[in-house]
């Protein structure tokens, strides 16, 4: 019997810090990315950076026994629009041009110019974990899934995300799921994969959607109802008139 789950996104624990369920749920968020990737990578594969301050994180709870939450798994978005603002790079970007993939931070390039010049809405997704005990359950694991999947998919509708960017890795097959959900591996021309130097040389592939597929969409319909249910925590700092300098000094 699957157990209950719902859906929460918290955005910019730094401007949002304040808030008891940023304090509370942040660290979490931390601790579950800490656990997920140290089970699949030696010391040293660091899946953080500064947007994980200011980004969006999306997070999946399941109900325990004792009626306690806990989050089975996360996932992070931050727009260029977002990255703009705190004057930082557009992360697909930064992965690419620190990995020396030339091919690929040209195309990231191009987009980030293209969604520019034509004012549409760019956003990058990135490092997907789940919790290492829930992976042995077959059947939470897929929910955990295509629910996770569901929710990006109508976050991305409401903020109206017309181009989105992510890495998918070929070991673990996200790459083929990320592309049953409207993803594609960016036109290169050559090899597809390259090593990802933050995750100690995996190889990955740059994904990029501008469609959506009718099994993302499937996935939409069967779980609109945990996004109408969404918990959202914190304000988005796009919505948010400039502060006042002379507070900060």
């Amino acid at each position: 019997m699957l157990k209950k789950i719902k859906y929460v996104i918290l955005e910019a624990p730094y401007e949002n810090i304040e808030l008891e369920s940023v304090q509370e749920y942040f660290p979490k968020l931390v601790r579950l990315k800490k656990s997920g990737y140290s089970s699949s990578y030696r010391l040293g594969a660091l899946p953080f950076d500064t947007t994980d301050f200011v980004g969006t994180h999306h997070y999946l709870l399941i109900q325990e026994a004792d009626k306690t939450w806990d989050i089975a798994l996360g996932y992070k978005t931050i727009s260029l629009a977002r990255c703009d603002l705190y004057g930082l790079s557009f992360p697909a970007l930064t992965v690419t041009e620190t990995s020396n993939a030339k091919d690929q931070a040209e195309y990231v390039r191009s987009v980030i110019a293209d969604c520019r010049s034509k004012k549409l809405n760019l956003v990058y997704g990135g490092c997907w974990t789940s919790k290492p005990s829930h992976r042995k359950d077959r059947e939470l694991n897929t929910t955990l899934r295509d629910l996770m999947s569901a929710m990006l998919f109508a976050y991305h509708r409401h903020e109206d995300f017309q181009h989105r960017i992510c890495f998918g890795v070929p070991r673990f097959k996200t790459d083929a799921y990320f592309c049953r959900i409207g993803y594609e591996p960016a036109q290169l021309g050559g090899k597809l994969e390259f090593p990802q130097k933050s995750l100690l040389g995996e190889p990955v592939k740059l994904l990029h959607s501008f469609s959506d597929t009718e099994f993302g969409l499937s996935l939409y319909e069967k779980y609109l109802s945990y996004w109408q249910e969404r918990e959202v925590v914190g304000i988005n700092p796009e919505t948010l008139t400039n502060r006042d300098t002379k507070e900060a000094a």
